[in-house]
């Protein structure tokens, strides 16, 4: 997740002014999170997000993008907000207690990222001083909205795909032991 995420984040468009990004990291993180089973989503959010900040700030100063590292780090540090909330919620709530309402997940997740993009736009406002209007917002819950369901999507495939491979290692097994009933009853009925 710590690797993956920020890689996925640099897929991105700028939907409303410079500073805000739209791009695959929270997916991604929103789909990891749902995978891990017996973890705390802190942790995991608190260094993902340190990553994303610290995988911006790297590819700033490789490209020329930004004068110094300080600079970079204050425009990104938004970014930072953004993943922890995201994991800090999802703990909260405790999504783990609803792995199999696919739609209750899907509207955990999407209120998780809006309240995770307002954490990283009133972040982003007392530090770069950028704002959004309400057209924007809407925009921001329709792309929120389609992310989410998506993800939930993608993990729905996974566990049906789980569930089936159980079921064909379950079905594997009961095959084999009627071969070996089967068999010791032949050798029980011949001796």
């Amino acid at each position: 997740m710590v690797v993956t995420v920020p890689l996925a984040g640099e897929l991105k468009f700028y939907p409303f002014n410079e500073t805000f990004r739209i791009g695959f990291g929270a997916p991604a993180m929103f789909f990891y999170l749902l995978l891990l089973q017996k973890t705390s989503f802190i942790l995991p959010g608190f260094f993902t997000g340190a990553a994303v900040v610290l995988f911006r700030v790297t590819i700033d100063l490789v490209t020329g993008n930004m004068e110094n590292a300080w600079l970079s780090f204050h425009h990104h540090i938004s970014a930072f907000f953004f993943y922890f909330t995201y994991a800090c919620l999802f703990q909260l709530v405790d999504v783990k207690r609803y792995r199999h309402w696919s739609l209750l997940i899907g509207l955990i997740g999407l209120f998780t990222e809006l309240v995770s993009n307002g954490t990283e736009l009133l972040i982003e406002y007392f530090l770069l001083k950028s704002t959004v209007s309400f057209v924007e917002v809407m925009e921001m819950v329709k792309i929120a909205f389609v992310r989410c369901f998506i993800v939930v999507s993608f993990f729905n495939m996974v566990k049906l795909y789980e569930a089936q491979s159980r079921e064909k290692h379950i079905r594997k097994q009961n095959e084999h032991m009627l071969m070996l009933i089967s068999t010791l009853y032949e050798e029980a009925v011949t001796r």
